[in-house]
């Protein structure tokens, strides 16, 4: 079993008929040099302006493809991912769709003018600096994972797919092992976008996105089938944030979408008022801490969401 660097072959979309960047052997190590979402054009230095000039092209540079030897249509290739190794600062920011950005926060509607792009660094105690008040606990997870998908490309990355891609899930983190089904030959794994902290939904549009040295295990296997990806989790307590007390917000009524915004605006109000946080501050945490969660779903048309947030972070 060998031990592969990767610190080249970025690319900004899916398509089977990119030229593999390496081939490996199943077993074999990989170890990726991920760019920050943004693709290095957000660095320490940078201001709102410089998101909002960017270069929207460049989003996502993901790293592969990788041809995965023996690996064909109706496998399964596990990615183990053993360590992250973070680079001591992270962004995050609140950007209208208007300004360019692709995609769209929970409450964008409502929060169309909050313009900011907020640079966290890491202290000793392994916490962003969000405020003289605030600490998150770091969460170093891989956003975007995944093998071309069969359909004729190119494809932009921001999309979650069959084959993995941006499925933006905190709980694929050091110790947790993905699946993902081959629908072509080789598998064509690519793996990018990496978080330093989001909460179940990411409510806001952006985690704290940040550049990571990754390491993974590649493993083909012949005998699963599965139609869209699987996941296992680390052993043990998944976050430092998941073991502090929750202060919870609920919503309820038919729509599973409405409730998810009724209950992100009650936390957004609920931090205002008893933290006295400023908007832009309390939207924030909520898609870079708060967790939405489908607490009931069979007592139709009456859908329980709700919104959970760590006490704990606040001193």
């Amino acid at each position: 079993m060998a031990t592969h660097i990767m610190d080249y072959g970025y690319h900004y979309a899916w398509d089977k008929t990119l030229t593999p960047q390496l081939e490996v052997d199943s077993g074999d190590r990989v170890i990726f040099e991920c760019r920050e979402a943004a693709d290095g054009q957000i660095t320490p230095s940078s201001t709102y302006q410089d998101l909002e000039n960017g270069d929207i092209g460049r989003v996502h540079a993901i790293q592969g493809p990788i041809f995965l030897k023996d690996a064909e249509v109706g496998d399964v290739v596990e990615v183990e991912l053993t360590t992250f190794e973070h680079h001591g600062w992270g962004w995050t920011a609140l950007q209208p769709k208007s300004d360019g950005v692709l995609g769209k926060g929970l409450l964008e509607d409502e929060y169309s003018d909050l313009k900011e792009l907020r640079i966290l660094n890491i202290g000793d105690d392994d916490c962003l600096d969000f405020l003289p008040d605030v600490r998150i606990p770091i969460n170093p997870s891989c956003g975007l994972v995944g093998l071309a998908p069969e359909e004729p490309g190119p494809h932009r990355t921001l999309l979650p797919r069959r084959t993995g891609g941006n499925m933006d899930n905190r709980y694929l983190r050091a110790g947790s092992r993905v699946f993902l089904p081959v629908e072509v030959a080789g598998g064509l794994l690519s793996l990018g976008d990496c978080h330093l902290s989001q909460g179940d939904g990411q409510s806001s549009l952006y985690a704290v996105e940040a550049p990571m040295t990754v390491t993974a295990r590649i493993r083909l296997h012949k005998d699963w089938h599965i139609a869209a990806p699987h996941y296992i989790t680390a052993p043990g307590c998944r976050h430092r944030n998941d073991s502090m007390a929750f202060y919870s917000t609920s919503a309820f009524g038919p729509d599973l979408y409405k409730n998810a915004q009724d209950a992100n605006r009650s936390m957004v109000e609920w931090l205002m008022r008893l933290h006295d946080l400023k908007l832009p501050d309390a939207y924030l945490l909520t898609g870079l801490v708060g967790n939405l969660v489908i607490n009931e779903i069979v007592d139709t048309p009456h859908y329980h969401v709700s919104m959970q947030l760590p006490r704990d972070i606040f001193r």
